[in-house]
């Protein structure tokens, strides 16, 4: 099977971003099942990663790199927000 790149940004806390992003996978799951539907609902959760970096672009050069299918989604600083990245199985 294949596998979605898939990004999303959002502003917040860490916890507020966790709940934020449990419900971005809740949404998925339900909108698109629960087995190789390629979005955020196939990860198995969230990591915080003590990264930093100057625009989207290069958060995600970093995050095609490092994250892995079936595993969970890498969140990196981005100026003001979180850049969330992840490998979706599809």
């Amino acid at each position: 099977m294949g596998a979605n790149f898939n990004t999303i940004n959002l502003k917040g806390e860490r916890p507020d971003i966790l709940g934020a992003f449990r419900g971005i996978q809740d949404d998925d799951r339900y909108e698109n099942g629960h087995s190789y539907s390629g979005g955020f609902g196939m990860t198995t959760g969230l990591s915080f990663i003590e990264k930093s970096f100057a625009s989207d672009d290069d958060a995600d050069e970093w995050l095609i790199e490092n994250c892995q299918k079936w595993e969970d989604a890498l969140a990196v600083f981005v100026n003001d927000h979180y850049r969330i990245g992840a490998w979706c199985s599809s």
